[in-house]
């Protein structure tokens, strides 16, 4: 994954030729759209927190308001593609390519995501607006479909047990005194941004999507096995 191999580079401060390295690998998630820019910029502001040069509070206010101000451009200004964005987002699509309603729809041209979710909201409410938001930010966790065969959700549905691990290496690690923490936490941001950005659009009909974040849910997984293991490890002592 170019994502694990940019974060490598970025806090290896002994790489050769580094800022070239990081240059082309942040160039290349760049193109690799919008989960590749979310990555970028969390590992970026990652990096100036553990490095101490500035305070913390003002890396964070000024990431913020900046994050902030390019939400609100692009929620409000930049159009978006009517077939395959539009079109889902306005049918109350969960998934790609399956609409819960059929009419009525938008005159064919390209909308704002503002547009789109006033529409929405004029057709069936604020209260039909945060469900379908829930929905589709959750089924980005989901692994399992109801159009896949048995044996292919039983083998995407084992995969929950990396979640679980992940929350338990998460659980009481607040401090970011370590580069393992730091991981730990950037991956859950990353995470967690993701599954956002699901919620804001709809969920590909396969796993695409969630397939993304999956390494930081594995780097996740490893902090709970290790916890898991020292647990044992104590009571079996004990």
């Amino acid at each position: 994954s170019l994502n694990l191999f940019f974060c490598y580079v970025l806090f290896s401060n002994n790489q050769k030729n580094r800022f070239i390295k990081l240059f082309f690998l942040g160039l290349a998630m760049v193109f690799a759209r919008p989960s590749g820019i979310l990555s970028l910029s969390v590992f970026t502001l990652f990096y100036f927190i553990s490095s101490k040069n500035i305070h913390t509070k003002n890396i964070v206010s000024l990431s913020l308001t900046i994050g902030i101000l390019l939400f609100l451009m692009f929620f409000f200004l930049i159009p978006i593609h009517y077939k395959g964005y539009c079109v889902d987002i306005t049918s109350g699509s969960v998934y790609c390519g399956f609409p819960e309603f059929q009419n009525p729809i938008m005159p064919a041209k390209d909308y704002t995501l503002w547009e789109c979710y006033y529409y929405l909201y004029n057709q069936h409410g604020i209260g039909y607006m945060i469900k379908l938001f829930l929905q589709k930010t959750g089924s980005f966790f989901g692994l399992s479909r109801p159009y896949y065969s048995t044996f292919h959700n039983l083998i995407n549905i084992g995969h929950y047990i990396f979640y679980i691990l992940g929350f338990m290496a998460l659980y009481k690690t607040k401090s970011l005194q370590n580069n393992t923490n730091v991981l730990f936490h950037m991956s859950a941001c990353i995470i967690v941004l993701n599954a956002l950005l699901i919620g804001l659009f709809f969920n590909e009909w396969s796993e695409r999507y969630t397939l993304v974040v999956m390494p930081f849910v594995f780097i996740l997984a490893t902090g709970g096995i290790i916890k898991t293991y020292n647990l044992l490890k104590s009571n079996i002592a004990f």
